[in-house]
């Protein structure tokens, strides 16, 4: 120590320890609401993904049921006149009752999907509105693939 001159202590900010301890609190809370963003916006699009790939299955066993009572009508036709038998609408009848199963197979399947797709959207679906858009690097990463 030098005569004359008081010497102080360093002054230390009482405040510093308090600061920091918050930062750390924020810096945490972001990163937990970063990675709970990532995970809803993931399950939001696989079930996305899904509910249009159920859909269009649906869409596909609409199209089949279609055909197959145009078939059944077909052959109904060709049995009135003799140019069918029996055993032919037999089997236009059993194609058209298992087109019937897969359709509503395929109903239950896009509805389940629309249900999980309100689950992950936390907000129910309107038979009016649009399916809402997800991005395309979104729709890939929900499939199973990566982008670069």
């Amino acid at each position: 120590m030098v005569p004359g001159i008081l010497h102080c202590p360093a002054r230390v900010n009482r405040n510093e320890g308090p600061i920091a301890e918050a930062k750390a609190r924020r810096t945490e809370a972001a990163a937990r609401f970063t990675h709970l963003q990532a995970r809803v916006i993931g399950e939001s699009a696989r079930a996305l993904v899904a509910t249009l790939a159920a859909l269009h299955t649906l869409e596909t066993a609409d199209a089949l049921l279609s055909a197959q009572e145009k078939q059944l009508q077909s052959v109904q036709a060709r049995l009135r006149v003799g140019e069918a038998d029996r055993l032919a609408l037999l089997s236009a009848q059993l194609e058209l009752a298992a087109g019937q199963v897969a359709r509503l197979n395929a109903l239950v399947e896009a509805q389940t999907s629309l249900g999980l797709l309100e689950d992950a959207l936390q907000r129910p679906l309107d038979a009016s509105s649009p399916l809402p858009s997800v991005p395309e690097a979104h729709l890939r990463d929900a499939q199973g693939h990566t982008h670069t």
